[in-house]
């Protein structure tokens, strides 16, 4: 049986860019390295996925065997009682009254039973689609990564205080996972984009706040936790204009290799100029 899809959360970073960036060439040795690298983090990324799935898939296919399970019963009950019934029903009015009303309430048992197992139903055939498309996905590989030392930071003379990947949560006790960066800043500094490029979405995403998506060909950035944008999705913007200002004391900035509907993430630190 396939896996469940997961729904929800990621939508909005489901882009599509054109190909080929002028201006990010770099040697067959270190793109092969870097490109082995990405490619290997896709695929590991695609195994998870699929591993969260089946065990989603089977969690469904039990709720749903139960809720099947639970309906059948509650018919039969509702025609046996029914039966029983019968001769009351023809010769006593209140009798009937009272069926009636006992009918109805099963009616309207009966009837959310159906929607609910409905429900399911349609998350399987939508399980089959994000099995569908994660076959496809991991035929693919991310695109060439940017030279090294050739993007902007989004804020000058700023620094990275929570790192790319793993990282511990508020209680430390737990890992989390980073997939961009951490830009120290203050409330009112000017963010400008990494390089130049083209605005795909301007707008909130869920624990980022206002956000900026933008298309640098074979790459795009996500920069979060900003307001007052002063452009739109699809204008220009090139390095140093200024697309917005930080809302808080930092933001934050993913960068995507393009490959599939989300793209594989990278580490944003190496691609960076040093800042001033």
């Amino acid at each position: 049986m396939r896996p469940l899809g997961l729904l929800g959360a990621g939508a909005l970073l489901a882009v599509s860019v054109a190909l080929i960036a002028p201006g990010y060439g770099v040697s067959a040795t270190k793109a092969s390295k870097r490109d082995v690298a990405a490619a290997a983090r896709y695929t590991e990324h695609l195994q998870r996925e699929r591993e969260s799935l089946a065990k989603t898939q089977g969690l469904l296919t039990e709720k749903l065997e139960i809720r099947e399970g639970e309906m059948k019963r509650r018919l039969r009950a509702i025609y046996k009682l029914s039966r029983a019934n019968w001769p009351r029903v023809w010769f006593e009015p209140e009798a009937r009254r009272e069926s009636a009303r006992w009918l109805g309430a099963a009616r309207r048992v009966a009837m959310r039973d159906v929607r609910e197992i409905d429900m399911l139903h349609h998350e399987i055939d939508l399980a089959d689609k994000a099995d569908t498309r994660l076959i496809e996905e991991s035929t693919l590989e991310p695109a060439a990564s940017p030279k090294q030392r050739t993007l902007q930071w989004p804020i000058l003379e700023s620094k990275i205080v929570r790192g790319y990947g793993e990282y511990k949560g508020p209680s430390h006790r737990v890992k989390l996972r980073s997939r961009g960066v951490r830009l120290a800043s203050e409330a009112g500094r000017g963010v400008s984009p990494v390089a130049t490029g083209r605005v795909r979405y301007v707008g909130p995403i869920r624990g980022l706040g206002t956000s900026l998506i933008i298309e640098h060909g074979d790459l795009v950035s996500i920069t979060g936790d900003v307001e007052n944008p002063t452009v739109r999705a699809g204008d220009p913007v090139k390095r140093g204009q200024e697309l917005a200002v930080a809302s808080g004391d930092s933001i934050y900035l993913e960068l995507r290799l393009v490959v599939g509907q989300r793209g594989q993430s990278i580490d944003p630190e190496p691609l960076l100029v040093a800042p001033l």
